[in-house]
C-alpha cells in the first residue's frame, strides 16, 4: 500500500507516541510505540487543509470526519503545514493536464 510513496517530512503530534508523516501521495498519523498507522488520507480525498492555532485541520471531500493534527510548537506547525501545501500542489500539478 505504501511502497510507491516517497517520504517528504514528519512532525511529532500530541505527544511522543504519535508522528504525522507526509509522503508524495498522502498524510498519515503513525503510533510510534506500536509502529502502526492510526489513519491515512490520500491527497485525492483531501478537500482542503487549514492551519489552526493548535494544529492542522484536514477537511475531506467525503466530509465523513475531519482529521486534526495537534502540533503545539508554532514553528513546527507552520513548517509542516507549508510542506503539506507544497506536496499537494505538486501532486495536483502532475495529475492535471496543462491548460
Amino acid at each position: 500500500k505504501y511502497m510507491d510513496d516517497t517520504y517528504i517530512a514528519h512532525c511529532h503530534v500530541q505527544n511522543d507516541e504519535r508522528v504525522a508523516m507526509l509522503t508524495t501521495t498522502r498524510v498519515m498519523l503513525i503510533r510510534t510505540r506500536k509502529l502502526s498507522v492510526e489513519w491515512q488520507e490520500p491527497f485525492t480525498e483531501i478537500q482542503t487543509i487549514k492551519r489552526e492555532p493548535t494544529g492542522i485541520a484536514i477537511y475531506l471531500r467525503s466530509m465523513s470526519w475531519e482529521p486534526f493534527l495537534i502540533i503545539s510548537d508554532k514553528h513546527s506547525r507552520e513548517d509542516f503545514f507549508k510542506k503539506i501545501e507544497e506536496a499537494v500542489i505538486k501532486y495536483n500539478s502532475t495529475r492535471r493536464p496543462n491548460q
